[in-house]
């Protein structure tokens, strides 16, 4: 099931209800990711592995050309 959450007056949309989830948002919002391993960085896209309460987790930043959007995708597994 997909939970629908306003945080920081951003719509955000989760996998699972967790609060790790908000927790790595806000990290994101505030810029303090504390990143282990880059494994792809353009200027469309950008794979990380971020350290988190819940230990280790994917992160991905992905630039959509026709809209300017960012997409802030977790728990890639």
């Amino acid at each position: 099931m997909i939970f629908s959450k306003t945080i920081s007056g951003y719509q955000v949309y989760l996998k699972e209800n967790k609060a790790i989830y908000e927790n790595i948002f806000n990290d994101y919002l505030n810029d303090c990711l504390k990143i282990i391993q880059v494994f792809k960085n353009t200027k469309e896209s950008q794979v990380f592995l971020i350290a988190s309460s819940g230990g280790p987790t994917p992160y991905a930043s992905l630039e959509y050309r026709q809209s300017k959007m960012k997409a802030l995708l977790l728990d890639l597994h």
